[in-house]
């Protein structure tokens, strides 16, 4: 089974970039899983998914709990939308149009980490989402090993 992980974010946007701190901690395992960081949205990050069976996405989610992790079924995954982009599509939109890819995963799965969203050059992340990562990075794990994952 093809596995591919999927940290969505930008580290120089402070706590915005929590999910490529997390995946960067999983790319440190030998987990035999494929383990990508994008900045991107949008028809970028559907059209990486193709080819694998099971995918987790994990991004940041604006929230008032900084954080608080959430876990989301590609059907929910609008809720934890947060991106656009005025060249590209959200990233819900462009999976809507790739799951008609026979190429598309048969499992897809967020985990986003609540954030304070701000709009301003920052390397560091808050203490309360750096506290999050490991939890965040277990929640993968779990998502990555759980047989009963919902079928699309």
């Amino acid at each position: 089974m093809k596995k591919l992980v999927i940290g969505l974010g930008n580290p120089l946007l402070g706590d915005d970039g929590v999910g490529v701190a997390i995946v960067r901690e999983l790319a440190g395992e030998n987990l035999g899983v494929d383990v990508v960081e994008m900045n991107t949205s949008g028809f970028s990050v559907a059209e990486a998914m193709l080819g694998y069976d099971v995918v987790v996405v994990v991004d940041a989610i604006a929230g008032r709990k900084p954080g608080r992790i959430h876990r989301f079924s590609l059907d929910a995954m609008s809720q934890c939308m947060h991106f656009t982009s005025a060249h590209d599509t959200n990233i819900a939109t462009a999976i809507e149009f790739m799951k008609r890819n026979q190429d598309f995963p048969r499992h897809v799965k967020f985990v986003c980490v609540e954030i304070i969203p701000k709009n301003e050059f920052d390397e560091g992340m808050s203490e309360d989402v750096k506290k999050a990562v490991i939890e965040a990075k277990n929640a993968v794990l779990d998502e990555l090993n759980n047989e009963l994952m919902e079928v699309r």
